[in-house]
């Protein structure tokens, strides 16, 4: 999803150890992504070699995403493992990438994928070019042709939950409003739908005996036809009464 705001993506294609919950994946990201070929990937390696994003958030303890599987132009991200000694990939990638991570403390406490090579003797801290907080303040280097493969290492930051809490506050705020709205200016009905983006549990009773439940995450909410459906993959909840 994150990706997919931010590039124009064709096609994603998604692995799993279970091809089951992989499938599940699929079918929900089809109906949110909107002109984008989603598929169940059956050949792990097939899939990294043509891909030029390649996102890994998995529980393994052993790499799963190869260097000689990587090609130019690839950016990856590894964002599941946060043990010093289990990773998501191997030295190889590492080595020939431009390293970036989240949080250097975290980074040089947590990494497996970046500590194992460390005590391989084959990478040091100072080769990790910058951390989040530098790529956003402009004063790190970032791609400099189209042929780096770039690495984002993520553990896990505090000031992330809190960003991301903070949207999904104003997004539940922004949701009462337009419904509050609606609910004046005589639009609503028990069939009235309000459709948000999913995450945050959205809770709330409104004049007139009508009870709300809805799921918010995104900044965004909109009312939309009168009867129950799901519409881009997001989740709607019906105003009901009591």
């Amino acid at each position: 999803r994150a990706n997919a705001s931010v590039r124009p993506l064709k096609r994603v294609s998604v692995w799993g150890r279970t091809p089951s919950n992989a499938a599940q994946i699929v079918d929900e990201m089809s109906s949110e992504l909107e002109g984008v070929e989603v598929t169940v990937a059956t050949d792990l390696e097939k899939s990294c070699r043509q891909a030029d994003i390649i996102v890994s958030a998995t529980a393994s303890h052993e790499p799963l995403v190869m260097g000689d599987w990587v090609t130019e132009g690839t950016h990856t991200d590894f964002i599941g493992n946060h043990h010093a000694t289990k990773r998501e990939c191997d030295t190889s990638l590492v080595l020939k990438s431009k390293v970036y991570a989240d949080s250097y403390a975290n980074c040089f406490k947590e990494a497996g994928e970046i500590l194992v090579p460390i005590s391989e003797g084959v990478f040091q801290k100072d080769d990790v070019v910058a951390d989040l907080s530098e790529m956003c303040n402009g004063s790190a280097p970032l791609r400099q042709n189209d042929d780096d493969i770039t690495l984002f290492k993520s553990i896990g930051m505090a000031m992330s939950d809190l960003v991301g809490a903070g949207l999904a506050g104003v997004a539940a705020a922004m949701a009462c409003a337009e419904l509050e709205l609606a609910l004046r200016a005589g639009l609503t009905s028990d069939g009235v739908l309000l459709e948000l983006a999913p995450g945050a549990v959205l809770a709330r009773r409104l004049r007139g005996g009508v009870l709300v439940l809805a799921r918010a995450a995104g900044c965004a909410a909109r009312l939309v036809s009168p009867r129950l459906r799901r519409a881009d993959g997001a989740l709607c909840a019906r105003a009901v009464r009591r």
